[in-house]
């Protein structure tokens, strides 16, 4: 490629025109301007050719005849070359003098252009005698005007040529220095871009080939097992550590169904990975842990963008190994402070029964011994008290559940708390008037209401106010429960124990449920209360929670438990004194504790019982084989050796059905008392028990037994 001559004169000759379109554009802006110029001067020597006539013609020294008129005209207009005619048209005089520039007089003239006119006036009396007229000549004018324009247009003749010289000079020193090396190196560029586009697809494709080498090392070094699939679920790529939990079935250019059949749950994998992941394009999270190769695995996958998709493959054995060891090691750590907190109390219980035992053993003063005798009997209900707080934390409490209304509890926890305030601290009680209906054990909810009011109790020392409301409420949406799960939409009661005390800190709030967890003085608290209460709710199907706002600005416990639709049963009448009630006909007392199974003797002969005893259900079984038809009710303990309490009822309500069994024991274990009591059990005794819950029961047992034949 060269630049030739024709181009420098193109572009010459395309200067040049774009030059004269601008100079001509300039030359009619100029004009215009220059005939304003011209007319306006022209219109001021007329006016001032006409005024000057004005004056003379004033004067009082002319007599206005027209032959003065025709000189002073005529020189005006040879004096003034801008008036074309002038006229003078006096009062009395029919005809005016008209003088026109060629020097003719005549009375009528034609004009083509409005004429400029002066009043003439005498100047002694200011009276009119005439008028004077004028018209302005364009010849002048035309002609200046004319001779500018030629001189302009010489002078853009000149400027062109000028600068056309001046272009042609420079386009040959641009051609010469500039643009003939600039189409030199045009007409090299497309060799030297093939040689350099050539030399970088060079170091593109080798930059990519490192990038896949160092993304393969990578990919065979994480622990992480990877597959990549296309469309079709075939396998594009599989390093290492998927190989070890997927097996030898997955192999690139193998289905991804052949590396998973062996594995449990790989048609509802597959099945997700088609739906959800190739078709919608979305990604899947790990949802769970996969046995792979007995290895546990979590699975996410990932769309492509080019088409098909990535699983990941986490091995979480160890992690779960390591979380299990953690666990285990916080277990053996709370077993430790619970074997701690269970002697500590424990012991305590136990030098004071110890204690009591021996002072009477010494006395011989009755009313002394009555006395030590009603310390050990209290000392034994707190302990048995203890081990119930242990069991309901525990959930292996049995639970007897009972249509009732909650209103009742409330009311019995307030009569039984009025004995456990001081005198500084004021019980408010808020309910409402309709019953609220709960299936709920009423023993251990008034225990969870006294453990929550003796709490507070103690948060108030100098008083305060400690209030209980009752009320409906109703959940629109799914509610945490504390200790886990979550509570249900639906209709509740609403307990709320409010205290004005001292307030929990935000570091305590999440340990209040905690067993063995007090902020009291040593001696003053066991912490197993609230652990307790939380218990007691879990087997109420219930949540509870805890609030403060800060220190000194008191606590708020809040008890949901769920409303029953069933009706309250009618009101039962005060139970009979072990003392005065009397009962007949055969027991049959089935306990493996010997001591046990010789105190229950003697009380059930205290009532009245012929009492026949086993030392473990196959032998209750034997001895009932021996006396079927003469046994009136069977008390059977649910934890022994050889045959348990359960299995022993299931034969026994087999050969007999109408036979009454009361269960009676300390620790149910992982027998549901529930369904036992559903299945045809008679009634159920909490050990230890005093001497009037076992006539209640039994009472109970046997109202349709007939009595034995004498």
């Amino acid at each position: 490629m060269s630049f030739t001559p024709s181009l420098r004169l193109r572009v010459t000759l395309a200067f040049l025109v774009c030059n004269t379109a601008v100079l001509g554009v300039l030359d009619l802006v100029a004009d215009r301007q220059l005939t304003r110029r011209l007319v306006a001067e022209r219109d001021r020597q007329v006016d001032i050719g006409l005024n000057r006539l004005a004056r003379v013609l004033q004067e009082p020294a002319w007599t206005l005849n027209r032959q003065q008129l025709n000189e002073l005209l005529t020189a005006e207009i040879a004096s003034n070359v801008h008036l074309a005619w002038v006229s003078v048209n006096l009062l009395g005089d029919d005809q005016p003098l008209i003088i026109s520039r060629d020097g003719h007089q005549t009375d009528t003239l034609t004009v083509n252009r409005p004429q400029l006119s002066r009043a003439l006036l005498q100047p002694t009396t200011q009276r009119q005698i005439g008028t004077l007229a004028a018209s302005s000549d364009d010849q002048p004018l035309e002609a200046t005007r004319t001779l500018r324009r030629h001189e302009t247009l010489v002078w853009i003749v000149v400027l062109d040529s000028t600068l056309a010289l001046l272009a042609w000079a420079v386009m040959g020193h641009l051609v010469n220095r500039r643009l003939d090396p600039l189409a030199r190196r045009l007409a090299a560029a497309p060799e030297a871009a093939a040689r350099a586009a050539g030399d970088e697809l060079e170091r593109v494709a080798a930059g990519a080939d490192a990038l896949l080498t160092r993304l393969a090392t990578v990919l065979d070094a994480i622990s992480d097992g990877v597959v990549t699939i296309d469309g079709a679920l075939m396998i594009e790529r599989c390093n290492p550590a998927a190989h070890q939990l997927l097996g030898a079935g997955a192999r690139t250019g193998r289905p991804l169904s052949e590396a998973l059949a062996a594995h449990p749950g790989a048609a509802a994998v597959l099945e997700l990975i088609h739906e959800r992941v190739l078709t919608r394009g979305e990604s899947v999270a790990p949802t769970g842990t996969h046995t792979l190769n007995g290895r546990q695995v979590t699975v996410s996958v990932s769309p492509l963008a080019a088409g098909g998709a990535v699983l990941v493959l986490r091995d979480l054995t160890e992690q779960l190994a390591t979380a299990d060891r953690l666990q285990q090691a916080l277990r053996l750590e709370s077993i430790g402070r619970l074997a701690g907190g269970i002697a500590h109390d424990s012991n305590n219980l136990l030098t004071v029964i110890v204690g009591a035992a021996e002072l009477l053993a010494r006395s011989t003063d009755s009313t002394i011994r009555r006395r030590h005798t009603g310390t050990i009997l209290n000392t034994a209900n707190q302990a048995a008290d203890f081990n119930r707080k242990l069991l309901a934390f525990a959930r292996k409490d049995p639970v007897r559940r009972d249509v009732l209304d909650l209103r009742a509890v409330v009311t019995e926890a307030e009569t039984l708390l009025k004995h456990s305030l001081t005198k500084h601290i004021e019980l408010l009680i808020d309910m409402p008037a309709e019953p609220l209906v709960i299936n709920g054990d009423r023993t251990a909810l008034v225990n969870a209401l006294l453990n929550l009011g003796v709490n507070a109790r103690d948060a108030m020392p100098e008083g305060g106010t400690l209030r209980l409301i009752l009320l409906r409420a109703t959940l629109n949406v799914a509610e945490e429960a504390t200790g886990g799960g979550t509570l249900p939409p639906g209709d509740y009661a609403c307990l709320l124990v409010t205290d004005s005390g001292e307030g929990i800190t935000g570091e305590h709030l999440d340990r209040m449920f905690e067993p063995f967890f007090t902020t009291k003085a040593v001696g003053r608290g066991t912490g197993l209360g609230l652990a307790a209460v939380l218990g007691t709710v879990r087997t109420h199907d219930g949540t509870i929670t805890v609030t403060s706002p800060g220190r000194h600005q008191g606590t708020t416990f809040r008890m949901l438990l769920p409303l029953s639709n069933a009706p309250l049963p009618p009101a039962i009448p005060s139970a009979i004194s072990g003392r005065t009630w009397r009962g007949d006909g055969t027991v049959l007392l089935i306990e493996d504790d010997a001591v046990v199974r010789m105190v229950g003797q003697k009380l059930l002969e205290s009532l009245g019982f012929t009492v026949l005893a086993a030392a473990n259900g196959r032998q209750g079984l034997a001895v009932h084989a021996e006396h079927q038809g003469r046994i009136r009710v069977v008390l059977l303990d649910l934890m022994m050796p050889v045959m348990g309490g359960a299995e022993c009822f299931a034969v026994l309500h087999a050969r007999e059905p109408q036979l009454p069994v009361i269960f009676a024991s300390g620790f149910s274990g992982d027998t549901d008392v529930e369904q036992l009591v559903a299945n045809g059990a008679a009634g159920w005794l909490h050990k230890p028990f005093q001497l009037d819950e076992l006539v209640a029961v039994l009472r109970a047992a046997l109202a349709g037994v007939p009595r034995p034949q004498p």
